[in-house]
């Protein structure tokens, strides 16, 4: 499975709300004391593009900004969004001051991440998380990116978003998801799978244990929400719902 079609075959998007204290190998979590929500989007608002993970190239970035704005919204980026650092798109400083001024920019209502890849969890200790707080806004992406909506969580209580990033494949199943969680979302949302619309190589989607449940989601990356346990950064999942994605 392509990375950039992960919307394709993932059961939509999951917003991020963690809540309590538990005690969890040895690490008592002291998670933020509120959860604080973002407003949700609205049409002709302006979306952010960021590339605080791997580099991007002219090709993805024009991506990126015509998805964004095809689904109705303006967007703004810095040109430095294009550097590179090896493999990752700048310096640590870098991206870490790109993710602070467009959270602190009062022209901007939602920021998107252009891709995933590595190098969020480099720049969690350089994120101005009292500005974060301040300015809370719509944060979305995957992969790589669960490093900031679990780093950003537990040092804040901002919701973020496990979604598309900007050059996700934005098919008809990622648009209705992104639209009834960002911009119209309702107290009640029935969740389909993708391959209900249409299969990937005839295969489907099954259930490996039925039953009912109720909770807050919490999860990501698979990966990511590994390396983050026993860090500052990471999140009780004690009596959470959980969603994983990975390759393959």
């Amino acid at each position: 499975m392509h990375r950039r079609n992960f919307l394709k075959s993932a059961s939509a998007i999951s917003a991020f709300s963690l809540l309590g204290k538990a005690e969890t190998f040895g690490k008592t979590f002291h998670p933020a004391e509120e959860i604080i929500k973002p407003n949700r989007l609205e049409p002709g608002n302006t979306i952010a593009l960021v590339a605080p993970a791997g580099s991007i190239n002219e090709d993805e970035l024009k991506e990126s900004i015509e998805n964004i704005e095809k689904l109705g919204f303006k967007t703004v980026y810095n040109e430095s969004i294009l550097e590179k650092y090896g493999y990752l798109a700048g310096s640590d400083q870098r991206r870490a001051e790109e993710l602070n001024e467009m959270f602190g920019r009062k022209d901007v209502d939602g920021i998107i991440c252009v891709r995933g890849g590595y190098g969020c969890a480099r720049i969690l200790p350089m994120l101005d998380y009292k500005t974060i707080k301040n300015n809370p806004k719509v944060l979305c992406g995957y992969s790589d990116i669960t490093s900031l909506l679990y780093g950003i969580f537990a040092k804040t209580g901002l919701v973020a978003f496990h979604g598309p990033v900007g050059t996700s494949t934005y098919n008809d199943f990622s648009k209705r998801n992104f639209n009834d969680t960002l911009i119209n979302p309702s107290d009640k949302q029935v969740l389909w799978n993708a391959e209900e619309i249409n299969p990937p190589d005839n295969k489907k989607l099954y259930t490996m244990r039925s039953g009912k449940g109720n909770g807050r989601l919490a999860g990501g990356n698979l990966s990511i929400v590994v390396s983050m346990i026993g860090t500052e950064y990471d999140v009780d999942t004690t009596g959470k719902i959980i969603f994983l994605e990975e390759i393959g």
